[in-house]
């Protein structure tokens, strides 16, 4: 879908990590699994479950692991891959919560706690979704809104030795603190075709992060006798060449 998720719903449990209060679609149980083997030896597997406790709210967890592989270790005076290797990974475990305020609106959160692990450094901290989900009552039109990532600045433990200018030496330094990808999503999504064996959904999202430049993404979805799904997805003003004129 090209990441045009806001407001889409109800397709698996792994709605949460877009909108959590799109989880409130979910008429009954649902359990989302996957595991992506991708390019540089890298790995993704995510969960997402949720399960409808009816005017109580639906509960989620969500839990996302990312593994970037083996690489070669260096320093300044060694360079030729003899120290060996390291690893380096990242892990979030979020719990959320959405519920029904009345038959058209919705309200999410979802909370999660964040680590990130590079050799023998860790960094941790947490985050908090918060979404919104509106049905406007004209045909199938709904609204979505939400804020992701929201928390406080990590930072790595431990020191590191950065090089002296003049290459004399070692310093043992701190690491700087970061923050976290804090995105503002805004999206609209509409069944173009709503019928008992065919169903052909659109959606928009427009996406503004705290270190980018503002961006949209546009998706079909095609789903034939609720058992499969044909999807299509485009992004606008992604700039993968930050700096340079041509687009």
């Amino acid at each position: 879908m090209g990441g045009a998720c806001v407001a889409i719903g109800p397709a698996d449990a792994s709605i949460a990590f877009w909108n959590p209060a799109a989880i409130t679609r979910i008429p009954g149980g649902d359990v989302f699994f996957e595991d992506n083997e991708w390019i540089a030896e890298t790995r993704l597997m995510s969960f997402a479950g949720a399960y409808n406790f009816g005017n109580i709210g639906v509960f989620g967890l969500t839990a996302t692991y990312m593994d970037y592989g083996d690489m070669v270790r260096t320093t300044q005076d060694v360079q030729d891959g003899s120290l060996g290797t390291f690893t380096a990974s990242d892990l979030a475990v979020g719990v959320a919560y959405a519920r029904k305020f009345t038959d058209r609106f919705s309200v999410g959160l979802r909370g999660q706690y964040i680590m990130q692990t590079i050799d023998t450094y860790d960094a941790m901290g947490w985050s908090l979704d918060i979404g919104t989900l509106y049905d406007t009552g004209f045909k199938s039109l709904r609204l979505g809104m939400s804020i992701q990532h929201f928390g406080g600045d990590m930072r790595f433990e431990g020191t590191y030795g950065e090089l002296m200018r003049d290459g004399s030496g070692y310093i043992e330094t701190e690491f700087n603190e970061f923050s976290l990808p804090m995105t503002f999503r805004l999206g609209v999504a509409y069944d173009l075709l709503e019928g008992e064996d065919h169903f052909l959904t659109l959606g928009l999202d427009a996406i503004h992060p705290n270190d980018a430049e503002e961006c949209v993404n546009v998706g079909l979805e095609y789903r034939m006798f609720n058992l499969v799904a044909l999807r299509f997805g485009y992004q606008l003003n992604y700039d993968f060449f930050a700096g340079e004129e041509d687009d």
